[in-house]
């Protein structure tokens, strides 16, 4: 009974503490005042749960319009794979591009076996080309290399050089290149080795066509080489042309006309006793 009594006198004083306080609020005006308050904090509480339950809402709303508009995947079936792919556009559209790559495939496979198409100015009525290898390869230009050297000497004093055997003039000439015309190494092995051929009857053979030059024919110091290098110059380009931009023969011969203008310059050989 004792604990129930201080309980409910403890209560009755709270009562009276805020009886007091009520009516102190009162005088000073500020009942209302706080009456009002309590209601906006009530009203501010109700918004921003409502706002949560709206941003809730959206983020749900999202998500389903993400996954609706995701990406359908690309289905990859080896059975469809085999099939030919399917080319929209119209028809001349796509022969054309047909003939645009059976051209390219031509023109590879020209290249890889070397053959090489010459074209003249031969041209008929229609403007196709009357002198190629390969019609279904794209024409090549080729021009003929022309030489402006100085005057041949005397058919004379060429016949001078009939009885020199090749072994000494071309060693003599190996070593003219090396030590007065200062070549290098390599452009003197490379000139030399097609010198060697052609003096002892061997010939040059053209990677393109076989055709030869000068096989069987045994080419001497006395020869005319200005004349020589005229008809190089045309078996070069009847047979599609140099794609070593006249090492093949062209440039050999050259150097063999200037050895035997040098040499009859200085009236002999220039590291041999021999005369002249």
């Amino acid at each position: 009974i004792n604990a129930n009594t201080s309980t409910n006198a403890y209560l009755e004083k709270i009562r009276q503490k805020r009886e007091q306080n009520q009516m102190r609020l009162d005088e000073l005006g500020l009942g209302e005042l706080k009456s009002s308050m309590a209601k906006k904090n009530k009203k501010q509480k109700r918004s921003t749960s409502a706002t949560n339950t709206d941003n809730t809402n959206t983020k749900r709303k999202t998500r389903n319009t993400t996954a609706s508009t995701a990406p359908v995947p690309v289905r990859r079936s080896s059975r469809k794979g085999t099939k030919p792919t399917k080319y929209t556009g119209d028809e001349e559209e796509l022969m054309h591009e047909t003939e645009l790559r059976l051209r390219s495939l031509n023109e590879r496979e020209n290249n890889k076996s070397g053959i090489v198409t010459i074209v003249d100015d031969n041209d008929d009525v229609n403007g196709k080309r009357t002198n190629t290898k390969n019609n279904s390869a794209r024409p090549k230009k080729i021009k003929m290399r022309q030489y402006n050297l100085v005057d041949q000497i005397s058919t004379e004093k060429r016949a001078v050089y009939q009885n020199i055997p090749h072994e000494e003039w071309v060693k003599d000439m190996e070593r003219f290149c090396h030590m007065k015309l200062q070549n290098s190494d390599t452009n003197v092995q490379r000139v030399m080795k097609i010198v060697e051929k052609l003096v002892v009857g061997r010939g040059v053979q053209h990677p393109s066509t076989g055709a030869w030059f000068k096989k069987g024919i045994k080419v001497n110091l006395s020869n005319d080489f200005r004349s020589m290098l005229d008809e190089a110059a045309q078996w070069v380009y009847d047979n599609g042309g140099d794609r070593g931009h006249g090492w093949l023969i062209e440039h050999p011969i050259k150097k063999c006309f200037v050895y035997q203008q040098a040499r009859a310059e200085n009236g002999g050989a220039f590291y041999s006793e021999t005369k002249p």
